[in-house]
């Protein structure tokens, strides 16, 4: 007998671990992005666009909220997970076949930090043109 099976994503459902609410209140209900198949492979960095806001990936996720330790019960990181659901169709060269669906969990946790620039005055530049 020869079975033949063909299995693509259906569903990935990611927990990003970032609160819904503002995490300074002790908010508990964490985001979650739900993506209809895997998504879309992100471009290479030299393809990416200026602007990151120029970015929107079909299923994506951008976090709001520094991982602090005091927002992350001490870890300083939001706890990610992922459960992607696959279907499997298979055939034989009996006549039999079918579908099955499955699933596969797996967790991970990411640090989001911020960075500011700071604007300071050269003291060395012409700060009064002309003058």
């Amino acid at each position: 007998m020869t079975v033949t099976v063909n299995a693509h994503i259906t569903k990935v459902t990611w927990s990003m671990g970032e609160p819904t609410d503002n995490p300074d209140t002790g908010s508990s209900a964490t985001q979650q992005v739900i993506c209809d198949g895997p998504g879309t492979t992100a471009p290479a960095q030299d393809q990416l666009p200026a602007d990151p806001h120029d970015w929107n990936p079909d299923c994506g996720y951008t976090y709001h909220w520094v991982s602090k330790k005091a927002r992350t019960n001490g870890t300083g990181r939001w706890p990610v997970s992922a459960t992607v659901e696959w279907t499997a169709d298979w055939t034989s060269n009996i006549g039999v076949g079918g579908s099955i669906t499955l699933a596969m969990d797996s967790n991970t946790s990411v640090e989001v930090g911020e960075l500011r620039a700071v604007m300071v005055n050269d003291p060395d530049a012409n700060l009064h043109p002309g003058g």
